[in-house]
């Protein structure tokens, strides 16, 4: 067998070992058959990618659900070692937030909650943009989840990490169409599997 092979099934397992885990706490009370098939998508997306995802239903009581830290500081310190866990609180947004807004993250944070998708404000652009509503939970989850693989707050000009998305896109996530660049995926997987990180 070539070294190439062997690399190759050794980074595959690593992969297969340590599968991301996502804890979602469903403060907004999101329909259980909504959010499963949100779920669904959402581990397609990332399997695109070669990303193996363990999707958690957190119980909203965890003090995870309500901890919300910002550790850039402390994060700024260390060298690129991201999370393998992502926790995300579906609420609703708060009265300030603009209604385009349909999620934040904190992609530095290393305890509680690193994603926050506003469900009220999904929905409404799911109607407004004809667009299925488990699909846009799924699409906004996957894109502030990138934000945290990604270690960054930066947005592109196009794909699921767009920093606005356009009709076409929006039609694209109601088509399971839109997602991370080969670039980001490879960014992700090599964050996921690099040693040293606790």
């Amino acid at each position: 067998m070539g070294r190439l092979a062997i690399l190759s099934l050794m980074f595959t397992g690593a992969l297969a070992a340590d599968p991301l885990r996502i804890t979602v706490y469903n403060q907004a009370q999101v329909g259980r058959e909504v959010l499963d098939d949100a779920f669904e998508q959402l581990q397609r997306v990332f399997r695109m990618g070669e990303i193996e995802v363990a999707l958690a239903h957190g119980d909203p009581n965890n003090p995870e659900a309500s901890l919300i830290v910002d550790s850039a500081p402390v994060r700024a310190a260390e060298v690129g070692c991201p999370r393998r866990d992502v926790a995300v609180q579906i609420t609703s947004a708060p009265g300030t937030f603009n209604a385009r807004v349909l999620g934040l993250s904190l992609p530095e944070s290393d305890v509680g909650l690193n994603v926050l998708v506003f469900a009220d404000h999904v929905r409404d652009t799911a109607i407004w943009q004809h667009v299925p509503f488990a699909a846009l939970l799924a699409g906004s989850i996957a894109h502030e989840i990138g934000h945290v693989l990604l270690g960054t707050e930066a947005h592109t000009s196009y794909g699921l990490m767009a920093g606005s998305w356009n009709r076409h896109q929006y039609e694209s996530i109601g088509n399971g169409a839109l997602l991370f660049t080969r670039e980001q995926y490879k960014r992700m997987r090599a964050g996921l599997v690099r040693a040293g990180c606790p």
